[in-house]
């Protein structure tokens, strides 16, 4: 029951011809809805059995980023390091049935955050030796590491992720 709705834009240019920049920056609103949730009694006691329907605005989030990339996945490799940011507004509650302290005490449990990360990839390829040929069957293989430099409410642990791109 909760809408967003988001654009980003995506720019990359080839520096030279072993060499590459990328660009990103985005923003999503995040379109208010109803949800149930216990109100907290106290900053100290979040856990009570008082339930409401409330109003909740979910807070917009924005993205930035850039990157350099060397090499290219279409000749069999490529090297890339990158720096991202994500922000997102912190979540309002409203509602009828208790007092306005309950309400704030339920925000403080969504407050804003950021973080800024860098990261570096390392990435295999086939496509070009697929199709001159020299190798049986195309696809991308990935590796990446993501690293959080600063960061405020929220979770700031290293990432590794893998991915296999296969065409079909």
């Amino acid at each position: 029951g909760q809408y967003d709705f988001g654009s980003s834009v995506i720019w990359d240019h080839q520096l030279v011809s072993w060499l590459r920049f990328g660009a990103t920056g985005g923003y999503t609103v995040q379109f208010a809805d109803s949800i149930e949730r216990r109100l907290p009694t106290s900053s100290t006691d979040s856990l009570s059995a008082d339930k409401e329907l409330v109003n909740r605005d979910s807070g917009d989030q924005m993205t930035a980023g850039a990157s350099l990339t060397y090499g290219s996945l279409t000749r069999g490799f490529s090297l890339g390091a990158g720096y991202n940011f994500q922000f997102m507004n912190k979540t309002s509650f409203s509602g009828t049935k208790y007092s306005a302290d309950r309400y704030r005490l339920l925000e403080a449990q969504n407050p804003l955050q950021s973080l800024h990360s860098a990261t570096v990839m390392a990435g295999f390829g086939t496509i070009d030796w697929f199709k001159e040929k020299k190798f049986v069957y195309p696809f991308q293989a990935f590796l990446a590491y993501s690293h959080p430099i600063a960061g405020k409410n929220v979770i700031t642990s290293d990432i590794y992720t893998a991915e296999i791109v296969l065409f079909f």
